[in-house]
């Protein structure tokens, strides 16, 4: 009868049986720690914009394509007009002094509270 103690003994579990209590116990302990570490961890991961495509066409505020000659046509230089980018968000397309489009667009977006971040032509500045 192993395992079991007789009358006036003391029962001392074996070894093998120490060990799987030891492993159910660590095993309790890294599941809860794991799951409430990975969420944890996630919020400081910034979302990622995921996909490899060359780029994206914008869209106007009814919807329509927006063209760099229609851009260029409609605006003055040195505008800062919002469209819609990456997943619908606001997104500023810019025209420097020459009326050249940039390369690139900026995300209206604030990253604090999700407002959108306004152009303050007269201060030359977002605000």
């Amino acid at each position: 009868m192993s395992g079991e103690a007789g009358p006036g003994e003391i029962f001392v579990p074996d070894m093998s049986r120490r060990s799987t209590m030891n492993a159910i116990l660590l095993g309790a302990i890294g599941v809860s720690t794991l799951g409430l570490a990975v969420p944890y961890l996630a919020f400081f991961v910034p979302k990622g914009a995921g996909g490899t495509s060359g780029g994206l066409i914008a869209k106007d505020a009814l919807g329509n394509d927006v063209t760099v000659s229609g851009w260029k046509e409609s605006h003055q230089a040195g505008a800062r007009e919002l469209v819609q980018g990456l997943k619908g968000d606001a997104t500023y397309l810019i025209l420097d002094e020459n009326k050249n489009l940039a390369d690139y667009a900026l995300n209206a977006v604030c990253t604090h509270l999700g407002c959108v971040v306004p152009w303050n032509k007269n201060e030359n500045k977002f605000m």
